[in-house]
């Protein structure tokens, strides 16, 4: 405000003269930021044609606010890759066309595309959605639109008799079924995270098809790690965001986790998130 003051009571043509100068600078940088943002705008409306050799891709989407998005692999917890090696650009135009989901696996094929859009990789078809043809993942039912009822069956955590004495009390005090919520309420150092991954570990041997997601938020990193070594194996994985990340870091690692899981269960999947 300061600067425009004196160039209004300079008065005459001189100052009405800075002022439109200034308005001209403003329009041309901002015609030139339109321009770029007009390709943009275009390739927004567009699929992009690739140039070179092509590769098969894979990864869950992560949208941002103006349609576009990015393929997160679960080796950096969903989140950007602080190199960007990993990330696979997707663009609007595709999401509109597949009407894809934040939270959803997308394969396709990918490359660089050709003029009007960033040279990264980039995923311009879509072979498939969280394991189904692209046409039929537009009319499954999505999460929010799906019955809630009591949970069940149950989930049986001491099926033999030489079982856990801890799993066993699980069963007949609090037992866990399918849609259950629950709440772990004990002192530090009281055994707590080892019940988890006995929880994890029964659920695992007994139940193979549920999906086992883990999310630390907040934890330690040897923790963290712990946890990798203990329930490592198929249809599992552990999601960490550690006490030295911010805020941030943690509410975006939980939203992309709970919307990954609901991808899942749309798709026909059951998922048990330890949190």
């Amino acid at each position: 405000m300061s600067n425009e003051r004196p160039a209004q009571e300079g008065g005459g043509s001189g100052g009405n003269y800075r002022r439109k100068r200034r308005r001209r600078g403003r329009g041309g940088r901002g015609g030139g930021g339109g321009g770029g943002g007009g390709g943009g705008g275009g390739a927004s409306n567009q699929i992009p044609e690739l140039e070179g050799e092509t590769e098969t891709v894979c990864g869950v989407l992560d949208l941002h606010r103006d349609g576009s998005g990015f393929l997160r692999q679960s080796r950096h917890n969903y989140l950007a890759d602080e190199h960007g090696h990993d990330d696979i650009a997707v663009p609007a135009a595709l999401v509109r066309q597949h009407r894809l989901l934040e939270g959803s696996e997308i394969e396709g094929v990918g490359g660089i595309p050709k003029k009007g859009f960033a040279k990264r990789m980039t995923i311009a078809s879509v072979d498939s959605v969280d394991g189904m043809p692209p046409e039929e993942s537009k009319n499954r039912k999505l999460f929010k639109e799906l019955t809630v009822i009591d949970p069940q069956p149950m989930l049986a955590l001491s099926a033999e008799d030489d079982a856990d004495i801890s799993l066993r009390i699980v069963d007949l005090l609090c037992p866990i079924g399918k849609g259950q919520r629950g709440l772990i309420v004990a002192p530090p150092r009281s055994g707590k995270t080892v019940l988890m991954q006995k929880i994890c570990h029964a659920l695992a041997e007994s139940y193979p098809e549920l999906y086992m997601m883990v999310l630390l938020i907040d934890e330690r990193p040897e923790e963290a790690t712990g946890w990798r070594r203990s329930v490592a194996g198929e249809n599992r994985e552990v999601l960490v965001s550690t006490l030295d990340e911010g805020p941030k870091h943690h509410i975006k690692i939980a939203e992309i986790a709970l919307k990954r899981a609901q991808r899942m269960v749309e798709s026909g999947r059951d998922v048990v998130i330890l949190l």
